[in-house]
């Protein structure tokens, strides 16, 4: 369900990683990894991530949690400073 709905909005599957999605159209690159129930994403496009996120929420109940922190049992830290 999530792969068809991904696929209808201009993402394409990685042939590398089947969990991995990209867009790619004009200036626009956006990326999408899902694995089971944890999903994580990014985009060079802030307005078109906030589209692609708004539009998942209301199909899936998909919830934004914010900047990441932890994904498949991996610790993120982020200093914007280095």
């Amino acid at each position: 369900m999530l792969r068809a709905e991904l696929e209808s909005q201009g993402f394409q599957r990685s042939e590398v990683d089947h969990a991995v999605f990209v867009f790619r159209h004009s200036e626009i690159l956006c990326m999408a990894a899902w694995h089971v129930d944890d999903g994580l994403g990014g985009s060079n496009n802030e307005r078109f991530l906030a589209e692609v996120k708004h539009h998942l929420h209301l199909r899936f109940g998909i919830s934004d949690m914010g900047p990441v922190t932890k994904y498949l049992g991996i610790q993120f830290e982020c200093d914007r400073h280095t």
